[in-house]
Formats: structure tokens, C-alpha cells, sequence
């Protein structure tokens, strides 16, 4: 059995290079080598993200900083992470990264001697194991999964961030209860650069007293592997000691198992400490204010709820929430506090980018069944965070966009189901509803997506008159909701009414059409 697994120099985490091959790196390397890998290539969404968000801690602690401005700034024209306090680091604490180390397993804990053994595919929403829901996977418990330390090592980083919530194994002659990790509740951004020297930067916060978690700076915020393991609590609940303790927050206690040729197929697994309300305080998400009905919101309900992703719905229909200024506490929304400090602190910087690559990771999930996992990237321009004018035209092609779908084409297609009549059926005209709303509307947004990349999105938005912008996007909004309708003359050919109901829904869509766009709403 290997006794050891050292993650500083073994090869672990696989990197995309600029000249596009591949190559599998430890820590060590990794940072060394940062400014020449294009980023990171993760098995799966959940994989890459949370690698991302890894090594900016690990970052963090490798530069004890950044504590000012002006030390970011410097930091990002070296270009390259400094080779001796790379070193340094990882001589320090290079028992804490040892993935099978007797007292400081990495990211696990020594105390779990006493909880069963159980498959390792606990740690992987894409395999089935107990209780869990299959996501994209056919593995049963019954069949052996052995994984190598390197991928073993990349599940741990994942299910300590996207763990869910439910009944987990027995412990002490009861079932325990598990509750979601940190990274469920809503979309990670990780913002991006050209290299990964770049992108760990423009996702690296100024750290000082209280900021950006109360108790930062203070000599107690540590990342896990470097606090000695606490008592063996499972279900505990603390309060974050900081920035770094929150961002390597422990939701699972685990420990894995290798097997006698060093590779991994059992782990001890329950719940860790539980995941704090933090309110807006996560800085690598986007929040939204909730919006109280009648007056009311819900008592005891949550001011802020993380954007999160929605089967259906691609992330560039909430652009608007990502760019948002934040000004005071009315605001709507509230992007993340990676996004605004560079905004904020670093613009006008030389060789800081004007648009943004912007990454989003995110797991949907109906309580412990997961349903699905998604990457998305944008470009954001940071003109709409610095500029009220611009932001507004973006926020407000976007509720158009939305307008013309439910005012006009909504209505076109709801004038063309209530004219189907007999021999058609209730439910047949359910089921064409049906149809339309997941063919027609699909259809719908999926042609608005390029021109809006191409308008609002791939460039800074003062370099088109802004009644030039607004009048060309209302256009594709009239030939995109067209296109779509016109799939429903070929639903409905060859039915009885088929015509008239498709006729009468033309027209519907024509006049509502006319009253959100105006002359820009005319065919041609």
C-alpha cells in the first residue's frame, strides 16, 4: 500500500498549455509554470470549478496577501508568481498537502476511525452509490470503483463544495443528517485571464481587517490545512473565522482509504461543519434581492438569493445581475465581490482587461437528487459596472427580450391554441401548448444569443451610438420571435384549422409586436 501522496509534487490536476497540449501538475509546478498554462481542464463543471477556487486560496497564502491595492497591482505586473516564495510555501506545509498523511490528511480529518466504510463514489454526483441519484452515470454500488489518489484528491475538492443535503449512513446507532455544502446554493463565477497566472489574480480579493468576511486579516483566518484538525464533531456549527477559513470550509468529514496497491475505492464520510449563513458574503457568487409579493416577503426568509442555474436557461438572459453597479442597499442585484474590486480597485490599471471573461459552475439539484451540472462563460464588459448609462441600455434589452417573449409571442401562440377547435381534443391542445412553449420559446432565445454576445457583450458599449445599439437589437427581437412562430405553420399543416389557428396567432404576434418595437418591429 503507498503511504504517501504528496499533492505538491505530484502530478494531479490536469492544465490546458498555451500552445494547446495538455499536462497533469502537483502544486509545486503548477504555480511555477502558471503564466504558460492557458487554465485548467476539469473532468466535469463541478471539477474545474472547484480547482479554480482551490488554488486562489492557496494563492492567497502563497503571497500572504494581497493586503493593499498597490501590492495587487505589482503582483500583476511581475507577470509570474514569485519562484522562491512558491517554494517556500510548499516546503513549509508539505505534510498538509500529503493526501494519505496519518495526522493531517489533506482536507480530511484523522477522526473518523469510527464511521463505516463506504464506496468512494459518495464523493461523485456522476455515480450512484446508496441513496444517490445518478447524474449522467449508470454505477452501481455493487460494481468496484477504484480511483487513482490524483482523481481521488479532485473528488474530495468537489464534494466539500457541492455536497448535498439528506439522510446520510448511520453513526452511532442513529442516521445522520447532511446538509449542503457551500458551493450548492448558487453558481460559482471565476473570472478569467489570458493564463492562469492572470485568472488567479483577477479572482484574488485585497484582504484586510473584516474584509471580505469578518475576521479576515486577523492571524486565526487560516485555509483547513494549515488549522490543526478539530475535535471530531460531526454537524457542528461554527462561525467563519475569516475569508480563508470560510473558503475551505470542511462540509464533509472524510477519510480516504487506499487499498494495498495505492488506489481508492472506500472512504469514512459524514457530515462535517455545517455551512454558515453568510448572507451576501460569498464573494464568488452573484446575488439577487428578493422580490416580496403584495408588499410581503416571506417571514424568515432570506433577503439575497444566489443566481443559480435553471433547466431552460442560458446564463447571458442574467448579464444584468452580473454587471450591475452597486450602489446602495436598493439595488437588485449584487454581483460578486471579485468582479466588483477589479471595477472598483484595478480598471485604469495597465493590461487589466476592459471585458472579462466571466466562467460560471453550477449544480441544480431537487433536495439530495441532482438533476444537472453546467459551465457557462460570457464576456462582461466593466464599463457597465462603472457606468450607469450603459448598464441601464444592457438591463433594458434584456426585460425587452423577456417582454416580446411572454407580450408577443406568448400571446401569438396562445391565440393559435384557442383557436384549435374539434376534432382536436383538450388535451391535444394542452400537449400543442406544451410543444410550444418548449420548441417555439427555446427556438426563441436560442437566436437571440449570438447578437447579443455581438451587441452588448463582445465589446465596450460606447462604441456604438446607443439609439443605433437599441434600434438593431429590437430588430433581431422582431426577426428571432418571427423565426420561431414560423415553426408553428408546420406543427399544425395538414390538421383541420390548422391554417386559421396559425393565421390568427401571425396576427396576434404582428400587432403586439408593433406596440413593445415600434417601426423596428416591420418584416424586412
Amino acid at each position: 500500500m503507498e503511504g504517501t501522496f504528496d499533492l505538491t509534487e505530484r502530478p494531479w490536476i490536469l492544465c490546458r498549455l498555451r500552445d494547446g497540449s495538455t499536462v497533469s501538475l502537483g502544486l509545486l509546478d503548477l504555480f511555477l509554470r502558471a503564466p504558460e498554462i492557458e487554465g485548467i481542464v476539469g473532468g466535469d463543471p463541478l471539477e474545474e470549478g472547484a480547482l479554480y477556487r482551490f488554488l486562489v486560496v492557496v494563492a492567497h497564502r502563497i503571497l500572504q496577501g494581497p493586503v493593499s491595492s498597490a501590492q495587487w497591482e505589482d503582483l500583476w505586473d511581475r507577470g509570474a508568481f514569485d519562484p522562491p516564495g512558491v517554494r517556500e510555501y510548499f516546503r513549509v506545509w508539505k505534510d498538509r498537502f500529503d493526501l494519505f498523511h496519518r495526522e493531517f490528511p489533506f482536507f480530511q480529518h484523522p477522526g473518523c476511525g469510527d464511521v463505516e466504510a463506504n464506496s468512494a463514489t459518495v464523493m461523485a454526483h456522476s455515480l450512484a452509490s446508496g441513496n444517490n441519484a445518478v447524474l449522467f452515470d449508470h454505477h452501481e454500488d455493487g460494481v468496484s470503483v477504484r480511483w487513482s489518489p490524483a482523481t481521488a484528491a479532485r473528488k474530495l475538492l468537489v464534494a466539500q463544495g457541492y455536497s448535498l443535503g439528506g439522510l446520510g449512513p448511520s453513526y452511532k446507532g442513529s442516521r445522520q443528517q447532511f446538509y449542503q455544502a457551500p458551493l450548492v446554493p448558487g453558481a460559482l463565477v471565476i473570472l478569467r485571464g489570458d493564463n492562469l497566472f492572470q485568472t488567479v489574480m483577477l479572482n484574488l480579493l485585497v484582504l484586510g481587517k473584516d474584509h471580505p468576511l469578518p475576521g479576515s486579516g486577523s492571524a486565526s483566518d487560516l485555509p483547513l490545512w494549515e488549522q490543526d484538525p478539530r475535535p471530531f464533531r460531526p454537524g457542528e456549527e461554527r462561525v467563519p473565522k475569516g475569508y480563508l477559513d470560510y473558503m475551505t470550509w470542511q462540509a464533509r468529514l472524510v477519510q480516504i482509504l487506499p487499498e494495498e496497491d495505492g488506489t481508492v475505492a472506500r472512504v469514512r464520510w459524514i457530515q462535517g461543519v455545517r455551512t454558515p449563513d453568510i448572507g451576501t458574503g460569498e464573494p464568488m457568487m452573484v446575488f439577487r434581492r428578493q422580490e416580496a409579493k403584495a408588499g410581503k416577503a416571506k417571514p424568515g426568509s432570506p433577503e439575497w438569493f444566489p443566481l443559480r442555474f435553471s433547466e431552460g436557461r442560458a446564463c447571458w438572459r442574467d448579464s444584468a445581475a452580473l454587471a450591475a453597479p452597486v450602489k446602495d442597499q436598493t439595488d437588485r442585484y449584487r454581483p460578486p465581490e471579485t468582479l466588483l474590486a477589479l471595477v472598483n480597485d484595478h480598471r485604469d490599471h495597465p493590461g487589466v482587461p476592459q471585458v472579462v471573461r466571466v466562467n460560471l459552475y453550477g449544480l441544480l439539484a431537487d433536495k439530495a437528487k441532482p438533476l444537472l451540472w453546467r459551465k457557462e462563460s460570457l464576456p462582461i464588459p466593466v464599463a457597465y459596472l462603472a457606468e450607469d448609462r450603459w448598464y441601464l441600455a444592457l438591463e433594458q434589452a434584456l426585460l425587452l427580450a423577456e417582454e416580446v417573449a411572454s407580450r408577443s409571442l406568448g400571446w401569438g401562440l396562445r391565440l393559435a391554441a384557442d383557436d384549435l377547435e374539434d376534432p382536436l381534443r383538450k388535451e391535444a391542445k394542452e400537449a400543442f401548448a406544451q410543444w410550444a412553449r418548449n420548441t417555439v420559446q427555446t427556438s426563441y432565445w436560442a437566436s437571440l444569443e449570438v447578437p447579443f454576445y455581438r451587441l452588448f457583450l463582445a465589446g465596450n458599449p460606447a462604441t456604438l451610438p446607443q439609439e443605433d445599439l437599441e434600434s438593431r437589437w429590437r430588430r433581431q427581437l422582431g426577426r428571432s420571435a418571427r423565426s420561431a412562430f414560423h415553426q408553428v405553420g408546420g406543427a399544425l399543416e395538414g390538421k383541420s384549422e390548422g391554417l386559421r389557428a396559425w393565421a390568427r396567432g401571425k396576427q396576434g404576434l404582428d400587432g403586439s409586436l408593433y406596440r413593445l418595437l415600434g417601426d423596428d418591429a416591420k418584416e424586412g
